[in-house]
């Protein structure tokens, strides 16, 4: 059987050595980078991660909007 940690890369608490599943929120810091904040399930302890994004195929999310949003739209 295949389990989460197995489907993308490992990320652990610092302070435990837990698993941490999912960050609490994500920001993007530019286009190539997201900065992702998390807490420990087990021990409750805070910590924050940096993703760096291949430039190739990579689209910023201002244009993801552009793309989801009908063109009719008028402001």
């Amino acid at each position: 059987m295949t389990t989460i940690a197995f489907l993308r890369h490992s990320i652990h608490c610092p302070k435990c050595g837990e698993d941490a599943f999912a960050p609490e929120r994500s920001e993007f810091v530019t286009v190539q980078e997201i900065h992702h904040f998390w807490c420990c399930w087990h021990c409750g302890d805070e910590f924050e991660t940096l993703d760096h994004l291949h430039p190739q195929g990579v689209v910023p999310p201002s244009e993801l909007i552009r793309r989801a949003l009908p063109t009719s739209l008028v402001a």
